[in-house]
């Protein structure tokens, strides 16, 4: 592993912008400074030593760890490199923009090597962030009189872009687990109903294929193997207290297969309903 110094690419002023038309493979590295990479284009592997991902346009990271490139295809990308401590920015101001320290927190892992602070911008996202990244590149090119005050305050703008794009999709998920949590509710209440996926889907704001995703992520099972479980949850109640035959407990809860009922009911607890019945109300008495 190699460093890289401020005071090599940082000659002038604590602030540059350096654009990589081709990024090249590079090695594991470090540097004194603070890295905030565009990928404007093309493809590649982002690595450090928690993990590597797949870059493409659109995405945007903070990096002030160690990291390297690899297996670049026209991979072009915009640096903006800076040393936080120099840069005349009110930063603790920065820190109160919501989005910002989804940005900033640099590098946090994910379990399956990932990293949290990594944001993907939307075509019409990219295209205004390439309009801060030529300006910016444009000042710093010519330098007119004044350059360095407008191309920071230019950066900050750009930050509280990318802080309220963050907030944005943030807000956009908590509003989805919003409507996921009534989904869940409402299983949970009505799981004895005949409940079509394309149903619940809609209820919660949700292409299927998307609806199916999230759930299984987010509880652990599909929805129809979490409708099972709940119905079978229900019916060891109704065998611990009630004296209703295991036929009738089957439609009672809703399924309308006694045998069906009978292997998921074993599939899940490990003993058949019956087992179940004899087993809970004899240690009852």
């Amino acid at each position: 592993m190699f460093k890289l110094f401020a005071k090599d690419y940082l000659k002038q002023y604590p602030f540059s912008l350096e654009r990589q038309r081709n990024q090249l493979p590079i090695g594991l590295h470090t540097h004194d400074f603070t890295e905030l990479v565009v990928v404007l284009g093309g493809q590649g592997i982002h690595f450090s030593r928690s993990g590597e991902y797949e870059l493409r346009a659109g995405d945007c990271f903070v990096s002030n760890r160690p990291h390297g490139y690899k297996e670049p295809n026209h991979l072009h990308l915009a640096n903006f490199l800076f040393v936080p401590e120099k840069l005349n920015i009110p930063w603790i101001e920065a820190k109160k923009l919501n989005g910002y320290h989804l940005i900033f927190d640099t590098d946090k892992p994910t379990k399956k090597g990932g990293f949290n602070n990594r944001l993907r911008l939307t075509t019409t996202e990219l295209s205004k962030a390439s309009g801060f990244i030529n300006k910016i590149e444009r000042l710093m090119k010519l330098k007119p009189s004044g350059y360095e005050f407008n191309s920071t305050a230019l950066f900050m703008e750009f930050i509280c872009f990318l802080s309220d794009v963050h907030s944005q999709r943030l807000t956009k998920q908590l509003e989805s687990f919003q409507s996921f949590s009534k989904v869940i509710n409402y299983i949970e209440r009505h799981s004895a109903e005949s409940l079509k996926l394309g149903d619940l889907a809609e209820m919660a704001c949700m292409t299927v294929g998307r609806f199916i995703r999230v759930f299984r992520k987010t509880m652990g099972h599909t929805p129809i193997d979490y409708i099972i479980r709940q119905r079978i949850q229900n019916s060891c109640t109704l065998l611990y207290h009630s004296n209703l035959t295991v036929t009738n407990i089957a439609y009672e809860i809703g399924f309308t297969d006694t045998n069906y009922f009978a292997r998921q009911f074993r599939r899940i607890m490990q003993c058949s309903p019956s087992e179940f019945a004899s087993l809970n109300k004899s240690n009852k008495r």
